[in-house]
């Protein structure tokens, strides 16, 4: 397993320094979200302002996926009422879903933010019943499947402080946390989960001087990087919240077992990717470029 650790680390490095030199050129409003990412870990925008292709089919397949979830058990196979994910499979009945998250646009910035070829992952659309809310939902956490790697959120509906709105610590405060984390839990490290009241035990009341809470109106879109920055939803305690997580990796990310459902059927992975650019399908098939051992072992 060290050696495979090794030997994916190098392909990593080698693969980051071909591709700096070849990065896509960029205009302003992919420079300056990159800019904003480089410096705060996150950056913040609206479907409205970025005006992407396929947005209205985004809107309108979101809708009725939401409707689809609220009306009926899908998504619920792990007990789990608060939370509801749309299995994987929804998505080739609702397309544009999918395919939104591979606008040109969107992988300019993803590119040129993690400087290496984008490896992408598989959309979260995910419903929280506040009815169905607990102690035990919404734990603070750093991701783990890569070393660095991007998300993007997009609300559904308007988000208030008790709607359960994404909160993050800020960079510095986040690089404490991960100290405290390591320290105090050293098997597991950054990859504890922390539920708040646990969080508070842990770390100075100070830091959270330096918490932030992404209240927004529907349409609202989060870019952020989840691994430097220690982050949670908010459980959400009087309406319920609906919003999708688009992930992006590198093309060798440290642990590709983690990047999405990796049993997605290729059968399906090829009609999302109808009609879409060579460049886009790159991002879509990443997996097949990796080896047995790598796509289904855990590297260390």
């Amino acid at each position: 397993m060290r050696v495979l650790s090794i030997d994916a680390w190098l392909m990593q490095k080698e693969d980051h320094d071909l591709h700096r030199n070849h990065l896509s050129s960029i205009d302003s409003s992919v420079s300056v979200i990159v800019k904003e990412l480089e410096e705060k870990g996150v950056y913040i925008s609206s479907l409205e302002s970025l005006n992407l292709p396929r947005t209205t089919e985004l809107i309108l397949q979101s809708s009725l996926l939401r409707q689809e979830l609220d009306n009926s058990s899908l998504g619920n196979s792990d007990g789990n009422q608060y939370a509801v994910v749309a299995p994987s499979t929804e998505f080739v009945k609702y397309c544009d879903i999918y395919r939104w998250g591979l606008n040109t646009f969107l992988l300019k910035v993803v590119e040129n933010y993690l400087k290496s070829p984008v490896a992408y992952g598989f959309p979260s659309f995910r419903l929280h019943r506040s009815k169905f809310v607990s102690e035990q939902d919404g734990y603070w956490h750093f991701d783990r499947e890569d070393k660095r790697m991007l998300k993007v959120a997009v609300y559904f509906n308007d988000v208030t402080e008790d709607g359960g709105p994404f909160e993050i610590f800020d960079r510095q405060s986040s690089s404490i946390i991960l100290n405290i984390l390591k320290k105090h839990y050293p098997f597991l490290g950054p990859y504890k989960p922390l539920s708040h009241r646990n969080l508070l035990k842990l770390i100075p009341t100070s830091l959270l001087d330096n918490l932030k809470s992404f209240t927004g109106l529907q349409g609202t879109v989060i870019f952020f990087d989840p691994v430097r920055l220690f982050h949670r939803g908010k459980p959400s305690t009087q309406v319920d919240r609906c919003g999708i997580f688009y992930s992006y990796y590198t093309r060798t990310p440290h642990y590709p077992f983690f990047c999405g459902p990796g049993h997605f059927s290729e059968k399906h992975r090829h009609y999302l990717a109808e009609n879409l650019s060579d460049y886009q399908r790159e991002c879509v098939f990443w997996r097949n470029e990796l080896n047995p051992i790598q796509k289904y072992l855990l590297t260390v």
